[in-house]
């Protein structure tokens, strides 16, 4: 099933040391067969887009993977602005379930613009496994929303 081998691959991403965004969409682009893609448009994602704790890079991360996979490439393509649009919500809402937030600041108790608190985050081993089960989750949730074809 992509969702797994998606998820385990995103965790492995994560382990090397890119952030939660690049890993997911490296984790999709491989599991789901994203020809191209190019995990550095991810980057500043990472700590909630440019470590100021907005949305979970690693829900970010998804979403972009999700737009390359089957996003569209004219205006006129309704029907899949509409089926993105339905695959970010449902993202959201079922990480938002699983973790109770969508916020990299409540779901970590570090603020990563601050060097000092950056440098503890990182010496951190358990909120970093924190952070690779958002990679695991948003990475899954997007492979099987993916899976689920047009409806989703």
């Amino acid at each position: 099933m992509a969702s797994n081998e998606a998820a385990e691959s995103a965790a492995r991403h994560h382990d090397s040391g890119f952030n939660c965004a690049e890993s997911v969409l490296a984790g999709l682009a491989e599991a789901v067969g994203i020809p191209g893609a190019v995990v550095s448009a991810a980057t500043g994602f990472g700590g909630g887009i440019g470590r100021r704790g907005d949305t979970c890079g690693a829900l970010t991360g998804a979403v972009i993977a999700v737009g390359l996979k089957c996003g569209r490439t004219s205006p006129g393509e309704k029907e899949l602005y509409e089926r993105i649009q339905r695959i970010a919500a449902r993202l959201q809402e079922e990480f938002a379930g699983a973790h109770g937030s969508v916020y990299c600041r409540d779901l970590i108790p570090y603020d990563l613009r601050d060097p000092a608190q950056l440098a503890e985050y990182r010496r951190d081993a358990a909120t970093r496994n924190k952070c690779r089960d958002f990679v695991m989750t948003a990475a899954r949730t997007a492979a099987r929303l993916l899976e689920a074809g047009p409806g989703a």
